[in-house]
């Protein structure tokens, strides 16, 4: 199961006829997401269910925000604030959205269908924003809804990025990557020369899409590059958020 946060405005009762049309709306090439449970039984409780061929996604509203100011936090790291100051609305309540896959699906397409049915949720409802607790991310919804729509590895929602510029000389970007647990895997810290900024992202986010999709993690004095031709030596360290997880480093 994967669950994810729709940020409000205000307490709105989740519709799913509305969530249902959404998704045929942002995915008409996909067989529809259905309505299963109509015991939405207002702001004090209740949950609707919708069903997929993916699997069944359920929507739980919950008339407070997110409490302790977690999500509000956690807009530092997602892929749409890097390089700017992360602002968000005021919401006032919050959708709780478990999506439970099918069996036969692989983690990554779990996580593909779960971001279709939470945009989709996220569209019906009016939506500020998306915090995706497992990678440590709170996204704004209206970008989190376009990359769904664009992007057809959408690893940047699952994953989530801290961005600082290294104070030494010169100065060097740092990467690093939250979220990668999900795959039994380290998390990336990628460092890269301050006018390579948007070439590091798109690499940064490449590389964790490989091993995400391939299962494999890159080894400690292996190498890995963006040609055919480059070797760059990765090495294990303590993670520097957590030490009791490793992270694999590399210095482009």
């Amino acid at each position: 199961m994967y669950v994810a946060f729709l940020l409000l405005p205000e307490a709105i009762r989740p519709d799913p006829d509305a969530i249902a049309a959404a998704y045929e709306a942002l995915f008409p090439d996909r067989p529809p997401i259905v309505a299963t449970a109509d015991d939405v039984l207002g702001i004090d409780g209740g949950t609707v269910s919708l069903t997929g061929e993916d699997g069944v996604l359920h929507a739980m509203l919950v008339d407070s925000p997110v409490p302790d100011g977690e999500a509000e936090r956690n807009t530092a790291r997602s892929l749409a604030f890097v390089g700017q100051e992360p602002t968000l609305p005021p919401h006032g309540a919050h959708l709780v959205l478990p999506w439970n896959p099918i069996e036969e699906l692989t983690i990554v397409e779990g996580l593909r269908a779960q971001a279709r049915v939470t945009a989709a949720a996220a569209l019906a409802t009016g939506a500020i924003a998306v915090y995706v607790g497992a990678a440590g991310a709170t996204h704004p919804a209206d970008w989190y809804v376009e990359v769904v729509r664009q992007v057809d590895d959408p690893t940047m929602l699952w994953i989530g990025v801290s961005h600082a510029v290294l104070d030494q000389e010169p100065p060097r970007h740092s990467f690093l990557s939250f979220g990668m647990h999900q795959f039994g895997q380290p998390d990336l810290l990628l460092t890269a020369g301050i006018e390579d900024g948007s070439d590091a992202i798109e690499y940064f986010y490449d590389l964790l899409a490989y091993c995400s999709a391939s299962g494999k993690t890159v080894g400690d004095g292996e190498t890995v590059g963006r040609t055919e031709d480059e070797r760059i030596l990765v090495r294990h360290e303590p993670n520097p958020v957590d030490e009791d997880r490793a992270v694999f480093c590399v210095d482009l």
